[in-house]
């Protein structure tokens, strides 16, 4: 993992990929492995995290597909998301 400093007080860390980012959150979350979950991933680089995440812990991957809700007068502007469920 490189790591990256803005300043002494602010960290940004980066990873080589998102595979390797999702295994070091399932690292991290390693406590719950061994119970039952479900890890909840929207597309455009979440899946992938989710998957590494649901693999290690043997939880569920469920994939949900959420819709931008755009500013009335900004349509590049989210503020917020919905899906159909």
């Amino acid at each position: 993992m490189q790591q990256c400093f803005v300043s002494e007080s602010d960290r940004i860390l980066l990873f080589a990929n998102r595979i390797e980012a999702g295994k070091r959150l399932a690292f991290a979350l390693s406590d719950f492995a061994g119970t039952k979950g479900v890890v909840l991933a929207i597309p455009r680089g979440g899946v992938v995290v989710g998957f590494e995440i649901a693999r290690a812990l043997s939880f569920v991957l469920d994939v949900k597909v959420p819709r931008k809700s755009r500013a009335p007068d900004n349509p590049e502007l989210a503020i917020g998301a919905v899906t159909e469920d």
